[in-house]
């Protein structure tokens, strides 16, 4: 009885750990990509965003918008984004700003007609209309 005991509560902890370490990981790649850039501005234009990044490097970085969660139920739908530097390893000194147009579509919600978006490391919501 006591070895049922134990071997559950064992695979109880296991179990835990396994979500907070992949909990874990994906506050920590997120936390990595902020701390690459800056947003400067945010402007809507059409279907692109268009964000204004300052970043530190020796080159030309492309970056992309990808979901960070799931869509709330409210009226317009909230969704959570943010922006991720497709570049790696790129430790230069420079001080880079660019305006990166992101391509918003793969966001349109069948029926809505509107979307806000909440972006990682920018505090107001931005309304994408299409």
């Amino acid at each position: 009885m006591r070895a049922a005991a134990f071997s559950l509560l064992a695979l109880a902890v296991v179990g835990f750990t396994g979500c907070s370490n992949q909990r874990t990981a994906s506050l920590v790649e997120a936390s990595a990509d902020a701390a690459r850039f800056t947003i400067g501005s945010v402007e809507m234009s059409g279907d692109s965003l268009l964000v204004e990044l300052t970043y530190s490097g020796s080159g030309q970085h492309s970056f992309a918008i990808v979901g960070n969660g799931m869509a709330t139920k409210s009226l317009p739908p909230q969704i959570p984004v943010r922006i991720v530097d497709e570049v790696a390893g790129d430790f230069g000194r420079a001080l880079i700003t660019h305006t990166a147009a992101l391509d918003l579509t793969p966001f349109r919600m069948p029926g809505q007609g509107r979307v806000a978006l909440k972006i990682a490391g920018w505090d107001a919501m931005v309304i994408y209309t299409y």
